[in-house]
């Protein structure tokens, strides 16, 4: 039997082409995370965005390092923290030496 991408369920969608729920979602006013920071559990996702953040910080604060307090502010949680922020860092420096 033929069928149009059109009639796909979510059930027959490959496994690779499913957004998880916690993923950034580009939309007309630009990407949107759908969970709060501190609330997200998936860690590649976390990692993802843990490194963003650090990349993006130093150009909002005008600062040369990006500090703990800095991210809890924009609502990562310490366990987060403790847990990805040191692979989210070489993450963010492989991604601003990949921008150089």
């Amino acid at each position: 039997m033929h069928r149009s991408l059109s009639h796909r369920t979510p059930a027959d969608t490959p496994q690779a082409f499913q957004r998880h729920p916690e993923d950034a979602a580009l939309t007309h006013d630009g990407v949107i995370w759908p969970v709060a920071r501190g609330s997200m559990r998936e860690p590649s996702l976390i990692l993802r965005r843990m490194a963003l953040d650090m990349r993006h910080l130093p150009r909002e604060t005008g600062e040369d390092c990006v500090r703990d307090t800095d991210l809890t502010n924009l609502g990562w949680s310490v366990r987060q923290l403790i847990s990805y922020s040191d692979e989210a860092a070489k993450i963010a420096k492989a991604l601003e030496a990949d921008n150089a």
